[in-house]
């Protein structure tokens, strides 16, 4: 591709960009863009039964995370990982491989 048609596609790109932000497709991140957004939209007054924002958020603060301290062993993984060796087991040279990775990750970890 030359430079005038790479120049003609990234002018391209950047003007149907700024239309789909424009048109609400999506989100405008200037205040040109906002501007044009505003100017190309209805904008409709939200209705008084819709809750709004900070009512929504003050009940939504959670305190803790519950952590699970078992980690979660899909099964369906080892299946996968067994067919994709076609029923075999794990060569020697890849254990060994697996083995000093293993222990070098709990070295650098000490």
């Amino acid at each position: 591709m030359t430079n005038s048609e790479m120049h003609k596609r990234d002018e391209f790109e950047d003007t149907f960009e700024q239309s789909l932000r424009a048109l609400g497709h999506l989100f405008p991140i200037s205040e040109e863009e906002v501007e044009l957004f505003e100017t190309f939209n209805e904008i409709e007054k939200v209705p008084d039964h819709f809750p709004k924002a900070d009512e929504m958020l003050s009940g939504a603060y959670i305190e803790s995370v519950p952590r699970q301290n078992k980690p979660i062993i899909n099964q369906a993984v080892g299946h996968m990982n067994r067919a994709a060796r076609k029923g075999n087991g794990i060569p020697d040279d890849i254990l060994r491989k697996m083995k000093q990775d293993r222990n070098q990750a709990e070295n650098e970890n000490e």
